[in-house]
């Protein structure tokens, strides 16, 4: 018997309505469309694989927008991306991939198309760190820039996260946050009321660091280093200075965090100043206390708030990093690993 035309269409659209809500399609991966006008509560019905956490875009001079979720490197290669998209002032595209990148390394690329279509400059710092099934930090990455205004992404093709395949086929999930700003990121706290009643009123701060034993384990030929700790900051009294913290795994180590507030410029690009402010920065000082010519360390530190969530993250171990003052200041918790590559010298 044949059934009417319009029956088969509902029971057609119903089979794709109900194969789609156990699978994904695989070449648009769990796109997210963020509303105008988002609210700072995480959206309860956004796909399990992403939850965004975004301000209103008039809340305040510097915003904090939040994205975290699970990913799977070993199907997101280049042509099936992960992919999402949430907006604050500006519009922020995503596309994640676990591929080859150079020589024998691999890459996570937290990729981010970011569109601003409003009058004025916007300042960004944008990181995003990945974590394996036990919750230790796989690999982390940032980028800051300023965001002209434009019609058209610029591209914030800065963030790699390198390394040997196996490792980086561990990763399970992701936390992403992103400081907008109409300033510099790090003149401008999130809540002015907020940084008014902690400490760093004098700009100078020390971070005091729980004593930790890491752990070293294998990977291969290499050594990975690994802990986890509690930080906390005081306002600077005399000479009083950051923990640091030794330890030893190939070579013997020491680390710190330096958070402070410091004069800064900007120059045109043609080697002139052409704006000085004062802003707080992170820096992850990791100390190579005797070198050897047969292992080439690479450190990620994580810092996290109370709840888990990402406030910063550093990698290369060679510059400051620019974070709000009471994102920076609020942060609880470090969540390091260090990877000591063996080379061989000629």
């Amino acid at each position: 018997m044949n059934a009417n035309p319009s029956i088969k269409i509902c029971i057609l659209l119903l089979g794709i309505l109900l194969f789609g809500g156990c699978r994904q399609p695989d070449d648009a991966v769990a796109v997210v469309p963020s509303p105008d006008n988002a609210t700072a509560a995480a959206y309860e019905d956004l796909p399990s694989d992403v939850k965004l956490t975004l301000p209103d875009a008039d809340s305040g001079s510097t915003l904090v927008l939040r994205a975290e979720g699970k990913f799977d490197p070993a199907v997101h290669d280049f042509t099936k991306p992960f992919e999402f998209e949430f907006k604050g002032r500006t519009h922020y595209r995503v596309r994640i991939t676990c591929k080859p990148f150079m020589k024998d390394d691999w890459a996570i690329n937290p990729l981010a198309d970011i569109t601003n279509e409003t009058d004025s400059t916007l300042y960004v710092a944008y990181y995003a760190a990945f974590f394996n099934q036990e919750g230790h930090v796989v690999g982390v990455c940032h980028q800051t820039l300023d965001v002209e205004p434009s019609e058209r992404p610029m591209q914030l093709a800065s963030l790699v996260i390198d390394g040997p395949k196996e490792r980086l086929l561990t990763a399970t999930h992701f936390k992403i946050v992103v400081y907008e700003s109409t300033q510099p990121i790090g003149t401008l706290p999130i809540s002015p009321e907020r940084a008014a009643t902690m400490v760093g009123r004098s700009s100078k701060v020390v971070a005091k660091l729980d004593e930790v034993q890491p752990v070293v384990t294998a990977e291969g030929a290499d050594s990975v280093v690994r802990f986890q700790t509690k930080v906390a900051f005081v306002d600077q009294v005399g000479k009083d200075r950051n923990t640091y913290l030794k330890f030893e795994s190939v070579e013997p180590y020491q680390f710190s965090i330096d958070v402070r507030k410091r004069d800064l410029s900007k120059s045109n690009g043609e080697g002139n100043v052409h704006k000085q402010y004062s802003g707080w920065e992170l820096d992850s000082d990791f100390e190579r206390i005797k070198r050897t010519k047969t292992v080439w360390p690479k450190g990620h530190v994580v810092l996290l708030d109370a709840q888990g969530q990402l406030i910063a993250c550093d990698s290369d171990m060679f510059t400051f990093v620019a974070v709000p003052e009471d994102a920076i200041l609020s942060a609880t918790q470090i969540n390091f690993v260090l990877y000591e590559k063996k080379i061989e010298r000629k």
